[in-house]
């Protein structure tokens, strides 16, 4: 009874062994893509704070209701995909308001 108690620790320990090595290497396989997730996140994060745009030369026609400017990319990220672009132009009227 001796040995054969011997010969079944020895394969529990090598069953048990071969589960924990699986077991860490599936954790380390997510720990590594989630890793890879956040790092993609803020690098994406961070391009777009370094996005910096600037509107010069406005110019209003009032004959013929046009506005143009000019919009400069002074960041350091290159901007596309310009059909997703929204621009907003709110013109004010000037008033002298007497009292």
């Amino acid at each position: 009874m001796g040995l054969d108690t011997v010969i079944v620790a020895f394969f529990v320990v090598g069953t048990i062994l071969v589960v924990a090595g699986t077991l860490t290497m599936g954790t380390n396989n997510l720990v590594e893509s989630s890793f890879h997730g956040y790092v993609s996140a803020h690098q994406t994060m961070m391009d777009r704070l370094q996005t910096r745009i600037e509107i010069r030369n406005i110019a209003f026609n009032v004959s013929t209701n046009h506005a143009s400017f000019t919009v400069a990319n002074t960041g350091e990220t290159k901007l596309y995909n310009f059909d997703h672009w929204d621009v907003l132009l709110v013109k004010k009227r000037s008033g002298i308001l007497s009292g």
